[in-house]
């Protein structure tokens, strides 16, 4: 894993799909391990599992090793003016929008909020509100057919917009990143990868394909030697 356990610029998802045991693990590695490089992307990662940003983990762990992942991207929230509920409820949906919908800051290339926009929402928070809808079992659809007048603001829009490339990019298929609230995904959302996209898929047919091809090439080089000579050769 090289010497950054998050790996972020080298397509690793950790901070993205990892749960409260992820966390924990990366944490001690960071703390203990003198060969890790601690970085930017590190502090991502950790912010991305935990929906914190704090300026001594140590002491943050020391407080909230007990508690669930679910509670800690809850307190994340709360620090926003967002009282998510646990389990989620139906009212959670319009303030974690709004959460979404509002100008965001890139925790990695920018580092610890400014002054100049305070408004701004750091974009690990924005992550997890994304999936506290998801899980919850979100229908963006169903949301704005039915909250018309809502989501015509701009802020909605673009929330909605959000959610919907998340969604394509991180869907919970395979059951990958899923709070300990949520279900898999629903295949008939429409997002995330087609059956023929699928990894396992992929596998089964170029392995098809290849055991088909190399069995064509078995059976014709075996008739060419099995068959008898022409009268021309005699």
């Amino acid at each position: 894993m090289g010497t950054s356990p998050d790996l972020f610029f080298r397509s690793d998802r950790i901070g993205f799909y990892g749960n409260k045991e992820w966390f924990l693990w990366l944490l001690d590695k960071a703390t203990t391990d003198k060969k890790i490089r601690v970085c930017g992307c590190t502090e991502t990662a950790l912010a991305l599992m935990s929906n914190q940003h704090v300026d001594s983990w140590k002491e943050w762990v020391t407080t909230n090793r007990n508690r669930t992942q679910e509670e800690w991207i809850r307190d994340g929230f709360s620090k926003h003016g967002v009282s998510a509920h646990l389990p989620p409820d139906a009212s959670d949906v319009e303030p974690l929008l709004k959460l979404i919908g509002q100008k965001s800051w890139n925790f990695l290339s920018g580092g610890p909020q400014g002054t100049n926009a305070p408004e701004a929402i750091p974009n690990y928070v924005q992550y997890n509100a994304f999936r506290w809808l998801r899980d919850s079992g979100f229908n963006p659809t169903g949301f704005a057919v039915s909250n018309a007048a809502l989501v015509a603001p701009q802020d909605m829009t673009i929330a909605l917009i959000k959610y919907s490339r998340w969604h394509g990019e991180f869907s919970g298929r395979d059951e990958l990143g899923i709070l300990a609230f949520g279900k898999r995904a629903d295949s008939d959302v429409g997002f995330g990868p087609p059956l023929i996209m699928k990894p396992w898929f992929l596998t089964a047919v170029y392995s098809s394909i290849t055991v088909l091809s190399f069995g064509g090439l078995w059976l014709v080089t075996f008739r060419r030697r099995k068959s008898p000579p022409t009268p021309d050769a005699q």
